[in-house]
């Protein structure tokens, strides 16, 4: 397989940009990149015009995949030149190989320069290659009461004490100075200074970490903590909460990552919260199944409490579904209510097949997710969905 670049497209990626064009590559055969004006492209098969139209389809590649926005958090910056039709980039790395639909994909070694940033990844204490931690720290039971992120955490109701036991959870105070990062508007840097840090820890290695923004809104206005000024600043606002949110003048092009993941982190062989679901059952299900809940985000595996778990988007990858297999015996699965949700079990189901029992457990439908339950309708899902199956 070959990545070919036109002559306007960046000599390298991110290690992250590069793991997602390789994950492409073993699905989607070849890749062009090509540098546009709204960010660098990735050029590959539409699956979709490969149906229609066949062989021609995997020279011609209509499908164009935002790079720059897909690594600001879009999931669905992949749109086919030709139709028009627009794909969830996680989905696309989980189709079957070109050569399962039928088609050659050239020689099987990836030719292109891989770039392994070593100055992306530390070694830990243990002597494991982990990716660098995101900077100065305190854990989240340090901070005083009127900190604004634990001003945050309980705004959505959230136990700062129970995320620290789920996600080692910690608040970073000053970004690390040997990596650089994306400049914003107002002064805002998307980096991990100024978020709630949420690591992912599996079998004691610290594999990565995300970074959440801090926001919080009232009926009328939209606030985003800006660490550097230590105030919160209103970036929204809408006249009743049935109106949509307006961008107040000069923040229009204001786009930061609502979460942020390490550099060099293995999105698809992470699962957070892992270590902490393995300690729960280890404690409450001795001698009994073992199971585990799968959601999409860190802050709904959160709610759910242990041993819930997050698989950081859309797509549980077949190596995610390994990890989970060999290490529960019931795979609950609890997706977000909306399309991309919808597809969170058929996803799992084809990777765990009949090794494990999977059930999908759906928060109701008044919620988007499970995270914008109350703390009580949480407890009330688990007793509710539990109960029936066992498990309580």
């Amino acid at each position: 397989m070959l990545i070919t670049r036109t002559s306007s497209a960046p000599a390298t990626l991110t290690p992250e940009q590069q793991a997602l064009v390789e994950a492409l590559m073993t699905r989607h055969g070849d890749i062009r990149l090509a540098r546009e004006v709204n960010g660098v492209h990735a050029y590959i098969t539409c699956p979709e015009c490969l149906q229609e139209d066949g062989e021609p389809e995997t020279w011609k590649k209509h499908l164009a995949i935002n790079l720059d926005r897909w690594a600001q958090g879009h999931n669905r910056a992949a749109q086919c030149m030709k139709t028009g039709q627009v794909f969830e980039i996680d989905a696309l790395t989980m189709w079957e190989p070109l050569e399962k639909r039928g088609y050659s994909t050239g020689p099987p070694k990836i030719r292109d320069q891989l770039l392994i940033r070593e100055d992306y990844l530390e070694t830990d204490e243990h002597g494991n290659t982990v990716p660098k931690g995101p900077g100065l720290t305190v854990p989240l039971t340090g901070l005083p009461e009127d900190h604004p992120c634990i001003y945050y955490l309980r705004s959505r109701n959230f136990d700062p004490a129970a995320l620290e036991a789920q996600f080692a959870a910690c608040y970073c105070y000053e970004d690390r100075k040997d990596l650089k990062y994306r400049k914003l508007t107002g002064g805002f840097i998307d980096s991990p200074g100024g978020r709630l840090v949420l690591y992912i820890l599996q079998n004691g290695v610290r594999v990565g970490w995300q970074a959440r923004i801090l926001d919080v809104q009232d009926e009328q206005a939209h606030y985003y903590y800006h660490p550097g000024r230590q105030a919160w600043l209103t970036i929204e606002t809408r006249e009743t909460p049935e109106c949509p949110w307006v961008r107040r003048e000069g923040w229009e092009e204001f786009e930061p990552s609502k979460y942020l993941s390490a550099r060099g982190m293995r999105r698809n062989s992470c699962v957070m919260g892992y270590d902490a679901a393995m300690k729960w059952n280890r404690l409450y299900r001795a001698g009994k199944k073992r199971f585990v809940i799968v959601s999409e985000g860190p802050l709904d595996s959160a709610r759910l409490g242990s041993p819930a778990v997050a698989i950081c988007g859309k797509v549980a990858s077949e190596k995610q579904c390994e990890m989970l297999s060999e290490a529960f015996d019931v795979l609950l699965v609890c997706p977000d209510n909306d399309i991309a949700g919808s597809k969170l079990m058929p996803y799992i189901g084809q990777w765990v097949g009949a090794m494990r029992p999977v059930y999908e457990i759906k928060v109701p439908a008044r919620f988007k997710d499970a995270g914008e339950m109350s703390a009580a309708d949480a407890a009330v899902f688990r007793v509710s969905t539990l109960a029936p199956l066992g498990l309580l």
